[in-house]
């Protein structure tokens, strides 16, 4: 009875997990994307029309490397206050779903080691 109220509480967990990451891939790659492409389109165009732009890569948080760079490790906002907090709910959205994926993880370990201890 106990492993499966801990499975579907794990099951529950990990749905809950993936809805986070997938929630922040979508805030960071279309709408904090499409934000600056809209509202700030000479900055936009500075951070797409790059080398390093090879066509769509769903798979990618960011359509470039300078657009990670410019939504993670800097602090220039353009002016524009909005822009600060898009970036701020896409970078915690983020750290929330990977700390949940190495919590899941952790978890998982720590059970799998206890049941086997616990084994008669």
């Amino acid at each position: 009875m106990t492993g499966g109220i801990l499975a579907l509480a794990g099951f529950v967990l990990f749905v809950i997990d993936v809805v986070t990451i997938l929630a922040a891939w979508v805030y960071s790659r279309f709408f904090f994307n499409s934000y600056i492409k809209k509202y700030h389109r000479n900055k936009w165009d500075e951070l797409v029309s790059t080398d390093n732009y090879f066509g769509p890569n769903l798979f990618s948080f960011d359509i470039t490397s300078e657009m990670h760079d410019f939504r993670v490790k800097s602090n220039y906002s353009l002016g524009d206050p909005r822009v600060a907090q898009i970036r701020q709910a896409s970078i915690l959205l983020f750290r929330v779903g990977i700390l949940g994926w190495c919590g899941l993880m952790l978890a998982y370990i720590v059970i799998a080691g206890v049941s086997v201890l616990l084994k008669p």
